[in-house]
């Protein structure tokens, strides 16, 4: 099958005009399915990317201050005070990191994200190679397995953020249809 460039602002690796006159309406919920699977699969690795940045930032902020704040008390370098004051904060980022759990929501936004493109991947096998040749009721079947797909992998999703949905717009708008967000 060709590709339909820019029918949907980004490469689109099927051609729906292959497809035969009486499964053409699931073809186009398929290709529904294939679109909001890829752009949920976006927002879920881009708020993976975030979620793994912020864990590493504050992991390393945490022990910085801590460290720094260590090495100038012991030294004597600073007054009991100041190592005090850099200690609770070193604790209170510490502590900030294990409330926040980023590595945990980093782990769930990456599975979230591979349930959606097993999703993608299944609507585009079926766009691309199966739906030509199969018989309505059984596309119809496979549909139905899709779209239960897609709804599992919605209710197991954490909702993205902004900065995510941005992310993941920008990687879909320059071209790239990868799973990961590109930085501009």
């Amino acid at each position: 099958m060709a590709e339909q460039a820019d029918r949907h602002g980004h490469p689109v690796p099927f051609d729906l005009r292959d497809i035969p006159d009486e499964v053409r309406a699931i073809a186009g919920e398929c290709e529904r399915l294939w679109e909001r699977a890829l752009h949920s699969a976006h927002h879920q690795f881009a708020a993976s990317m975030i979620w793994r940045s912020t864990h590493r930032w504050l992991s390393v902020l945490a022990a910085a201050v801590g460290a720094t704040t260590g090495v100038s008390a012991v030294a004597d370098l600073i007054g009991a005070r100041i190592a005090g004051v850099g200690a609770l904060l070193a604790a209170v980022i510490g502590g900030a990191t294990s409330l926040l759990a980023p590595d945990q929501d980093a782990a769930q936004c990456t599975v979230s994200g591979n349930a959606y493109v097993e999703v993608r991947d299944g609507s585009q096998q079926m766009l691309c190679v199966d739906l030509a040749t199969l018989e309505y009721d059984t596309a119809r079947q496979r549909l139905e397995e899709l779209t239960t797909s897609l709804h599992a992998a919605n209710r197991a999703a954490e909702p993205t953020s902004f900065l995510a949905r941005r992310y993941a717009r920008r990687a879909l708008r320059g071209r790239d249809v990868s799973l990961y967000p590109v930085r501009r």
